[in-house]
């Protein structure tokens, strides 16, 4: 997730959570070159959503 812009992106899918976190430092490092702010990370199983990328200000 991201503060600015808002948005939520999801990644994956991986064999496990390791596989994830050793993934989330390139995805990092891509949202830091696209100067995005307030990067926080959160590793879950979930299903694949629908979209890979939610703008949380678009859909207000």
């Amino acid at each position: 997730m991201t503060a600015q812009p808002n948005c939520t992106y999801y990644f994956g899918p991986f064999v496990g959570a390791w596989e994830a976190e050793v993934a989330s430092k390139g995805f990092v490092e891509d949202l830091e070159g696209e100067f995005a702010q307030g990067i926080k990370i959160k590793i879950d199983r979930h299903c694949q959503p629908d979209l890979l990328t939610i703008e949380h200000d678009a859909l207000v």
